[in-house]
């Protein structure tokens, strides 16, 4: 346990910091201390709301314990005191009373903040069982107290625990974050050492040799950079400094580099710009509308969304395969400009034990590094199943690492993400809360309008007969045929049809009746599905 550094005994758990670090401390991480600065205010400005905490996560030597120390400096001036511990080993065995006795103290100097800093693999579950029935006693109690924690990911099993109000990943630095760093770096060490220093922060070569690496590495390579340059009277030059960089990238030990089987297909495989519009979809206007609201409504009210505590919602599409949920997920990518980040849920599911839950936070974060962009998962149904009816507990753990992810773009409109379903009953209900993906939105089987609105989309440039429309196309289908099915159909008669008359007879290219009815008798049709909302089942 940590002890008073004001005092030559261990009178007290506590530790009053009272940290001089704040926000401005910190280079880049502009969202991520906008999200932590809402709860920060609401805390200073309104003395009604009692708790709050915060999880930090991430890879080592990233700045948790920096931010996490940011946190309470910004507290500590508005009055907070500031109560740390930086090692909870000694309490392992004795969670209970150690958790009482801290939250008793935080208690006492309310309004108080309490840090635990680098929580123990060993420690976690005991110590969050314990926290979650302090937290209430602390709310109880009616005084303030915000509890800040940081851990690696390896401390959770697998997944990160949704236990907390706000979950930070802390990633490694993105491109901007690394040189706003690197800059840091130099001025800090320009200012302790007389050397002569000739870095270009812009060259090429320097930012490709500094991608990648943690924030503390980067610390440690501009540090031996100019400790060399002190020790042999030389100038800290643009190749002398990009040199030191890649010397500790290639030096790093093997635990700090990724390891273990990857997710197959890469970034660029589910990462693309989509040229696809509403406009390409034939019907679902309503569908459409309510997507674009989805959409459109925070950015237009967000006051509204701000004082309600509303989140920014994801969407779940459900409904009956076939009928064009992917084709919409794409439409509204390109429809707002956004990146579309696509991934079929089962795929990531991996038999290595936490792979999957590394594949799911990788496509969080391919998401984040393209955004503005639409996060898709098909056949979600297939990994955030009902925990209450898993038949593993590694099933739990893909649930909770999706409702982690989920929560970190509750307060931002960078990513927005959209699942899609033909079994939303199977999905685990906590998924489709709201500011998850709280807006539920049934795609239909067509209806007679929409049967003739798909046709006359997916045929306007297909050379028809005179006596072929598409009205008459439409009333040739049978009812309830998935939008998929028409448009396959069409192709049908077509490709195979009117393209084998037009070579084997030289008649002219065309699609005539004959070749419709004839592509509608060969083509398969799929079997009859209950629809979620047809059957008047309930889900959420």
């Amino acid at each position: 346990m940590s002890i008073d550094e004001h005092s030559d005994t261990p009178e007290s758990n506590s530790v009053d910091l009272s940290p001089a670090r704040t926000f401005d401390d910190l280079d880049g991480l502009g969202n991520i201390k906008e999200r932590l600065q809402t709860v920060i205010t609401s805390l200073a400005e309104d003395a009604s709301i009692k708790t709050h905490s915060i999880l930090i996560h991430g890879p080592h030597g990233n700045g948790k314990t920096r931010l996490a120390n940011a946190i309470a400096g910004e507290l500590a001036h508005e009055g907070f005191t500031v109560n740390q511990f930086n090692d909870c080993e000694d309490a392992v065995g004795e969670e209970e009373d150690f958790v009482t006795e801290v939250v008793d103290d935080a208690i006492e100097a309310s309004p108080s903040v309490l840090i635990f800093d680098h929580i123990s693999e060993h420690y976690m579950s005991e110590f969050l069982m314990e926290l979650r029935a302090e937290l209430d006693r602390v709310q109880t109690a009616n005084e303030q107290v915000l509890v800040v924690a940081t851990a690696v990911p390896t401390m959770f099993g697998g997944s990160v625990p949704f236990d907390f109000g706000l979950n930070i990943e802390l990633s490694g630095p993105d491109e901007e974050r690394t040189m706003a760093l690197v800059e840091s770096y130099v001025d800090e060490f320009a200012s302790q050492c007389e050397v002569s220093v000739t870095v270009d922060l812009t060259n090429e070569e320097l930012l490709e040799a500094a991608t990648g690496l943690s924030a503390t590495e980067l610390r440690l390579a501009t540090k031996s950079a100019f400790q060399k340059a002190a020790t042999t009277e030389t100038t800290v030059t643009t190749e002398a400094f990009a040199s030191t960089l890649l010397a500790v990238k290639e030096n790093r030990p093997t635990s700090m580099m990724d390891s273990g089987p990857r997710m197959t297909g890469g970034e660029d495989f589910i990462a693309e710009e989509t040229d696809v519009s509403f406009d390409d979809i034939g019907g679902l206007d309503e569908v459409k509308a309510e997507m674009r609201a989805a959409m459109e409504f925070p950015s237009q009210y967000p006051d509204v969304f701000e004082t309600c505590n509303l989140g920014t919602p994801g969407m779940l599409l459900y409904g009956v395969p076939g009928n064009g949920k992917t084709m919409l997920a794409k439409a509204l990518a390109s429809e707002y400009d956004r990146t579309f980040v696509a991934v079929n849920g089962p795929e990531l599911k991996n038999k290595y034990v936490g792979q999957t839950e590394e594949n799911i936070r990788e496509v969080f974060e391919v998401a984040r590094r393209h955004a503005p962009s639409i996060l898709f998962f098909d056949e979600f149904d297939g990994l955030a199943v009902n925990r209450h009816e898993a038949s593993a507990s590694h099933e739990v753990d893909f649930v909770n690492t999706i409702l982690a992810e989920l929560d970190g773009f509750r307060d931002t409109n960078d990513v927005f993400v959209v699942a899609a379903s033909n079994r939303p009953q199977a999905l685990d209900p906590a998924i489709l809360r709201e500011g998850r993906l709280g807006r539920h939105i049934h795609v239909p089987l067509p209806n007679n309008d929409t049967v003739r609105a798909i046709v006359e989309v997916h045929t306007d440039k297909f050379p028809l007969s005179e006596e072929v429309t598409p009205e008459w196309i439409a009333a040739e289908f049978p009812k309830d045929v998935p939008a998929a099915t028409i448009t396959g159909v069409c192709d049908h008669a077509l490709r195979w049809h009117s393209m084998r008359r037009a070579t084997e007879e030289g008649e002219p290219l065309e699609v005539n009746k004959a070749d419709v009815r004839a592509a509608i008798e060969e083509y398969p049709m799929p079997e009859k599905e209950d629809d979620a909302a047809g059957s008047g089942v309930s889900f959420y």
